[in-house]
């Protein structure tokens, strides 16, 4: 029985945790031990599943709000606590950047053999203090890898962030898998979809899934919105997801008189759903690792426009597109050439599966490689 402790800086409904539940469940964890160690729980989403499982979740610190860097030198005591407690075989730890690499140096004196260091962001974001965090990223990068055996990466861009040039040969992409038949477009779902929101069967739909905040760029949509109207197109947007951009996102909806156009729906739970009730998919993010949505609705076989600064191994169908997201005039004129081109929506799936996304594959090669 191997003994993996494996890191999150926050325990939320995000990425890292749908991709990390989704591996495991698919996974044979008859001679793996996990165990989930993050500074903060906020969501409980993901407990059940986890509970199915027997994986525990260790939280380091109180609840509160405060940046990464505090929480990274606040939770250093309780870390280093739970490495010498536990002993574990391996600590795989799933960051944003070179400040959680710190966790590399704990777990390291600790006697950790093996420590993966698994990329899944890109950039940081226009945030408070932006320079400052770049500094401690770039510090962090340089001063840290040496305790790191392993690199793993969810994409290239993700990698280069990350991991010194030292190091390129040494990367190991990981694939955000999927279940690719749970998204497999389905019209009973549409239909349900559609009837909850009181949408006409032919109405043009388009949508994003994803946290509100800067990163994700939803006031750009909101812009699109506004523009896509102007030029008399027929549609509607809905956008579901929490954040701290929702009461911005409300009033800019409130103020441009696009409450018949723009619907914030919230989490929703059920997101195959939500996929085969729209037409059109789209993700004006500012910066990604490789994110999973965009895998996601490509499986439901939506024709999706994502943002230029996302990387290219995204594209899995052809109809996928990268705009530049300078402008709303690019994607104004890419729905307006496109919307209504039909395609054969539930073939999109072999794709999926043919470009090794499919959880089963992704899985595997987890359960392998924590296994070595």
């Amino acid at each position: 029985m191997k003994k993996i402790g494996v890191f999150v800086d926050r325990w939320m409904s995000g990425g890292i945790e749908s991709y990390l539940v989704s591996n495991y469940e698919s996974m044979d964890l008859t001679h793996l031990d996990i165990k989930i160690i993050t500074t903060r729980k906020f969501s409980d989403i993901y407990d059940e599943r986890l509970k199915e499982m027997n994986i525990e979740i260790i939280e380091l610190l109180k609840e509160g709000k405060d940046s990464e860097l505090n929480r990274t030198f606040k939770s250093r005591a309780s870390f280093k606590q739970v490495m010498a407690e536990e002993n574990f075989d391996v600590v795989h730890l799933n960051i944003y950047n070179g400040v959680s690499l710190s966790y590399s140096k704990l777990a390291y004196k600790l006697g950790v053999k093996r420590i993966i260091a698994h990329s899944h962001n890109s950039m940081i974001g226009n945030v408070r203090l932006k320079q400052l965090k770049m500094a401690a990223h770039t510090i962090g990068k340089v001063r840290y890898q040496k305790y790191i055996t392993d690199f793993w990466a969810c994409s290239d861009l993700a990698g280069k962030w990350l991991f010194s040039s030292h190091h390129e040969k040494n990367i190991r992409l990981m694939k955000n898998g999927i279940n690719a038949e749970k998204f497999t477009f389905d019209k009973n779902k549409r239909n349900l979809f559609r009837k909850k929101y009181a949408l006409e069967d032919d109405a043009l739909v388009v949508g994003n899934i994803g946290r509100l905040n800067n990163q994700k760029n939803q006031i750009f949509l909101i812009d699109l919105a506004d523009n896509l109207r102007n030029k008399n197109i027929q549609f509607k947007m809905m956008i579901a997801g929490e954040g701290e951009l929702k009461e911005e996102l409300e009033q800019q909806i409130k103020d441009r008189n696009l409450e018949n156009n723009v619907c914030l729906i919230g989490t929703i739970t059920d997101t195959p759903t939500f996929y085969s009730g729209i037409d059109l998919f789209l993700l004006p993010s500012l910066f990604e690792g490789n994110p999973i949505v965009g895998i996601e609705a490509q499986c439901s076989g939506l024709r999706c426009y994502f943002s230029d600064k996302i990387t290219k191994q995204l594209k899995i169908v052809e109809s996928s597109e990268f705009l530049p997201i300078d402008s709303t005039d690019h994607w104004v004129e890419a729905i307006s050439r496109t919307a209504y081109i039909k395609c054969d929506r539930p073939k999109m799936v072999k794709a999926v599966k043919d470009k090794k996304y499919d959880i089963k594959d992704t899985s595997y090669e987890m359960n392998r490689e924590l296994l070595v």
